[in-house]
């Protein structure tokens, strides 16, 4: 979607987009964070076959809630901004690829802001 066509359908709906923004920023670079961290455990359990003890399950488990609010951030961003199906499949995709979040939230972020709506 061009920013163009981002900007006429925020205009349509009046709704507020920059809250809807910071949350998803900030739950991008958790998320990827998050997923760094649950990379580097899983990369030293199952590669190097270090004994990671109880931290292993803490780490998924939290790593998964936070996927659950990240997801949660961008529903609320996606419905704000009336973006495609496709856009909402990327960016979900996006917190489960390690480093892809910070790379879409950098454009997202962008893009959102070109258009003047943030």
């Amino acid at each position: 979607m061009s920013t163009a066509s981002t900007a006429a359908a925020v205009a349509r709906s009046a709704r507020p987009v920059g809250p809807a923004l910071a949350r998803y920023r900030v739950m991008a670079i958790v998320t990827g964070l998050m997923l760094l961290v649950l990379t580097v455990e899983v990369v030293l359990k199952y590669v190097l076959r270090v004994d990671v003890g109880q931290a292993g399950s803490v780490i998924a488990i939290v790593h998964g809630w936070i996927y659950v609010v990240y997801l949660v951030a961008v529903l609320d961003l996606w419905s704000k901004l009336r973006w495609r199906f496709g856009r909402l499949v990327a960016l979900v995709l996006a917190g489960v690829v390690p480093v892809v979040s910070f790379v879409v939230e950098r454009r997202i972020v962008r893009e959102v802001r070109v258009a003047g709506l943030a």
